[in-house]
């Protein structure tokens, strides 16, 4: 399945390269156990560096108005099973 992309509103200068996209694969049941039934913001942030191909560090990096997207479309992905 494609994965969805996600447009930084801000982008960001990581590792020397200006990400403009993430893009976001759709959690598989591995990630779902790592969030032990929560739904809390960071816990689905805790997911993001196992579905995208960023590391944890990179969403410390990121624009309030992104990390919040990005959870977005993780949530949508667990909420709708889209």
């Amino acid at each position: 399945m494609t994965p969805a992309v996600y447009n930084l509103k801000y982008p960001v200068e990581f590792d020397g390269v200006t990400v403009s996209e993430i893009k976001i694969s759709r959690p598989k049941g591995k990630h779902i156990k790592k969030l032990g039934g929560s739904s809390k913001l960071a816990d689905v942030m805790g997911i993001a560096h196992h579905i995208t191909e960023y590391t944890d560090g990179f969403y410390d990096e990121l624009d309030a108005a992104d990390y919040l997207g990005v959870a977005e479309v993780i949530g949508d992905f667990l909420d709708n099973g889209q």
